[in-house]
């Protein structure tokens, strides 16, 4: 007779995760994710607007010292023409006031690279950035003048003829009022056209002067910012407006300046964050660190004004000689 085997003791039972237990399991981990990824977005808009001011910084810093080598802050826009006014030829080859910083960034060496520049005068009626030297410049990109917050800063469009051309996120502050004191076509009660009529106005009272200068000398200096430099607003943030999707704003120039102040420069007279899909839209300041946007003032310190600031108190940051310290006009 065979002698009896003894079964083997049972193994200790491995026990598996029950559906329910993998679905409390999951529930935890999503409530965990949807409380911690805002977070995460917060903490990486803090960080894409520390950017942006820091590229503020870095403009105003080139600005303080463009006016410590030229004693004067750098015009909004200079025309190689001998004829900065007349809009009937269309080829008004101009240099922005971001072309005229560059050599005090870090792009002394694309500045240097540019055939044929004018230095001080309106001397050349020649020059085109469209040449085999020059476009290239243009189609150059320098973060310095794009905010990482901003939707289209990686795209290119066509800018007058100019080709695959990156969109710039700041534009110089050359008024602190809508539009010019005119009653044309370009009438101040429905457009914001301080790009035209070609002369000075009252309005254009931003730190940089708002028409073709022929010369940089004609520039403003530190003393003609009678309001004070930190209380006066040199350059902003633009951004896509989102209701039309414009945002055609660009730097260092342009091979025809004609009715394209608005893509280098703005109002303050133009509530900020705007959305109007007419002329306003095109010449104020916005950003998508809302509700705010970031300035950098004449004296280099960088600000961030509430969309929801009153209008008299913006209006009097984007104007260098009206007394707004007093409380009067």
């Amino acid at each position: 007779m065979l002698p009896s085997i003894s079964s083997a003791p049972a193994a200790a039972g491995r026990r598996g995760f029950t559906l329910v237990e993998l679905l409390v399991v999951i529930a935890i981990i999503g409530v965990l994710v949807g409380l911690l990824l805002p977070a995460v977005q917060t903490a990486r808009e803090a960080a894409r607007r520390s950017q942006c001011g820091n590229n503020l910084k870095s403009i105003g810093l080139a600005v303080q010292n463009y006016v410590s080598a030229q004693q004067v802050l750098p015009p909004n826009i200079m025309m190689f023409n001998t004829n900065a006014c007349s809009y009937s030829t269309g080829t008004n080859a101009a240099m922005f006031w971001s072309g005229w910083i560059l050599p005090f960034m870090d792009y002394s060496d694309l500045y240097n690279s540019i055939d044929g520049l004018p230095s001080l005068t309106l001397s050349s009626t020649s020059f085109s950035w469209t040449s085999a030297t020059n476009l290239p410049l243009l189609q150059t990109k320098l973060p310095v003048f794009q905010c990482s917050s901003a939707p289209e800063r990686n795209t290119r469009f066509t800018d007058r003829g100019i080709t695959n051309r990156y969109r710039s996120n700041y534009g110089a502050c050359i008024s602190g009022a809508i539009g010019p004191n005119v009653t044309s076509s370009y009438s101040n009660n429905t457009q914001q056209h301080f790009d035209d009529a070609c002369g000075t106005d009252a309005r254009y009272d931003g730190a940089l002067p708002a028409r073709e200068l022929t010369s940089r000398s004609q520039s403003f200096g530190l003393t003609d910012i009678r309001d004070g430099t930190s209380k006066t607003i040199l350059v902003g943030e633009r951004t896509q407006n989102p209701n039309n999707g414009n945002s055609n704003y660009t730097y260092i120039g342009v091979d025809n300046a004609n009715d394209q102040y608005a893509k280098f420069s703005g109002s303050v007279g133009v509530p900020l964050n705007s959305t109007d899909t007419g002329h306003l839209g095109w010449s104020g300041f916005s950003s998508n660190h809302n509700p705010v946007v970031q300035f950098v003032m004449v004296d280099g310190s960088v600000t961030a004004l509430a969309e929801s600031i009153d209008p008299a108190i913006l209006v009097a940051k984007g104007t260098r000689a009206k007394r707004d310290d007093s409380g009067s006009d």
